[in-house]
Order: C-alpha cells, then sequence, then structure tokens
C-alpha cells in the first residue's frame, strides 16, 4: 500500500488539493529529506554529471514528489546532455540562425529579447512558458535556432488560456477566489500538506 493509500479519504484529498500552495523552499525541504532531485544537471563531454543552481519547474518537482508518495520510488533526475550545454560566452548579436544551448540562453538577455521580439511580432516575454519551451528541447537533446523557439514558444503561447495548477496565486486570482487574505490561507493550507506529508512514510 502507498503512502497516499494509507491517508484517509480527507486527508488525501486534502494533500492533493492543497500541494500546489507550497512554495519552493517548503517543496525542497521535503525533496531535500526524501532524496528528491529538484536542480537541473547536465552531461559533460566524459560522461560525468554536473548539478548546476538552475532548478527544475515547480510543476515537475511536484510530480516527483507524488510520483514517490504513489510507489515510494524516485524518479530521475533532469539531465541535459552535453549536446546541449555549451559554457562558452555567447556572441554578443544574436541571430535567428544561431542554436540555442544551455549556458547561453539567459531570462533578461536584452540581445535574445531583441530577436525574439522582432520573430514574434512582439509578443515574445520571458517567464515560464519561454522556461518549459526550452527546457523541454534541451531534455529532447534539441537545440532549437531562435526562428525555431520563437515559432515553438508562439504555439505554446496561444494553447495558454489558464494558469498552470502549480501557481496557486494566479489560479485563484483567475478563478477570482484570491481575496486579500490570500497569503494567509496559503499559509493554512501548506501547513495542513506539511503536517500530512511529515507523517508519510514511504517504502521504496
Amino acid at each position: 500500500m502507498s503512502s497516499l493509500e494509507r491517508l484517509s479519504q480527507d486527508d488525501r484529498d486534502a494533500l492533493l488539493s492543497g500541494i500546489n500552495y507550497l512554495n519552493m523552499e517548503e517543496i525542497k525541504e521535503f525533496c531535500e529529506s526524501h532524496r528528491i532531485s529538484y536542480s537541473i544537471h547536465f552531461q559533460k563531454a566524459d560522461g560525468s554529471v554536473v548539478k548546476t543552481r538552475d532548478l527544475d519547474r515547480k510543476a515537475i518537482v511536484l510530480d516527483r514528489i507524488l510520483h514517490y508518495l504513489r510507489t515510494g520510488s524516485l524518479k530521475e533526475k533532469t539531465v541535459f546532455p552535453t549536446s546541449v550545454v555549451n559554457l562558452k560566452p555567447r556572441r554578443t548579436r544574436v541571430r535567428t540562425t544561431d542554436r540555442i544551448f544551455y549556458g547561453q540562453y539567459r531570462n533578461g538577455d536584452q540581445a535574445i529579447l531583441k530577436v525574439m521580439k522582432k520573430l514574434t511580432g512582439g509578443m515574445f516575454k520571458f517567464g515560464a512558458i519561454a522556461q518549459e519551451v526550452i527546457r523541454d528541447c534541451w531534455t529532447r537533446g534539441e537545440t532549437p535556432t531562435y526562428q525555431k523557439f520563437a515559432t515553438l514558444w508562439r504555439k505554446a503561447s496561444d494553447a495558454h488560456h489558464q494558469p498552470n495548477p502549480e501557481y496557486a496565486f494566479l489560479t485563484d486570482l483567475s478563478q477570482r477566489t484570491a481575496s486579500s487574505d490570500w497569503k494567509m490561507i496559503r499559509a493554512k493550507k501548506a501547513r495542513r500538506v506539511l503536517q500530512l506529508l511529515g507523517r508519510m512514510t514511504c517504502k521504496g
């Protein structure tokens, strides 16, 4: 029987409905105590794997936590293959045909923003969608050009009609349930989830 199955139905519902209200610090603390990865890694040319300072997206980490609670086993960490990694300084000028490597793409980079705005009719912005699109490419071992990235970003942006569930405040805001005391409500829900997680022991 999994850890989730050992909970009462009410507690299980509270955990599953409330887990999105955890912030990353709370998530990281649980992950560290259960050996669940929340960091991005990349493979070097010699085959060794390096842990970076970059964190996986919240949805990916929550999925790993729920998998652990359901099965007692750990999902593999995110490891970008060496073919998508380039830690050398990127050229100052960005061309639409340049390939995007991990280590050279930076949120907020004005040269990247300029070319992406041009390719998307001024629509592009750094954020969760851009991060999701480019990291999914790297995970698959792909280094898209900025032209291709723009196409993928526009497609993902057009399909994004409501906030992702893991962004609890934005979700509540879109559903008009984010009152002025939202932070207090979030903290209360998070405490309940953390109490439930603290009672659970997984066998793997």
